[in-house]
């Protein structure tokens, strides 16, 4: 990864625990498993598995309403939906560095407790591909192909069993394409989306 990119998102995850230890922001660290596909590869289904952790800080703009960011390791890509005896076992591993920007509301006040037990967001987030791994006979050869930078939106909801504790599910849809291959001009319509299943905790 180039120098200037270690250093801006080294920056920007000082600034999230910066501001997540000033007072009236929201700090919580994250870490959970993503369930990918990419769109136009051959292989279809959310059949690759990949972490996905790090750290979320919010601002309250009203009583319900939080604004927010993020800063993940993020593993997507795709695999092939069964293991074969015999065969070779498709898969295409993408490893980004992503920054999710995003917006939620919440409901469901405990007053005695002063948390709220639902919350639904939506938003985008920038991608940064720092390492590529396949042997998917269509994408193996066009590794050096794959574009570093993406964007994609996002929604999600979240449950809290207490003021600490939280579980969220997030549906994420890349909005550029993966490759610019002169040699797979069809495959360079390939979309990235992938599922996510996460536990928050609240610092």
């Amino acid at each position: 990864m180039k120098k200037s990119l270690k250093v801006f998102f080294l920056f920007i995850f000082f600034g999230l625990v910066q501001s997540g230890n000033a007072q009236g922001f929201d700090a919580a660290l994250l870490l959970g498993l993503n369930a990918a596909q990419v769109n136009g590869d051959g292989l279809v289904g959310y059949h690759k598995v990949g972490l996905e952790g790090g750290l979320r800080v919010s601002y309250p703009l009203r009583t319900k309403t939080d604004l927010g960011l993020e800063l993940l390791f993020s593993q997507r890509g795709s695999r092939s939906a069964y293991n074969i005896p015999g065969d070779l076992v498709n898969y295409t591993t993408l490893n980004y560095l992503a920054v999710p920007f995003f917006i939620n509301y919440k409901d469901w006040y405990i007053e005695e407790e002063d948390y709220y037990k639902v919350r639904a967001e939506g938003g985008f987030s920038y991608g940064y591909l720092f390492d590529v791994t396949s042997n998917n006979v269509v994408l193996e050869d066009e590794i050096g192909n794959f574009k570093r930078n993406d964007l994609s939106i996002h929604v999600g909801v979240s449950y809290a069993v207490n003021k600490k504790w939280n579980f969220s599910a997030r549906w994420t849809r890349g909005l550029l394409y993966l490759l610019k291959s002169p040699n797979l001009p069809n495959v360079e319509a390939a979309i990235s989306y992938y599922l996510n299943f996460r536990v928050e905790y609240n610092l």
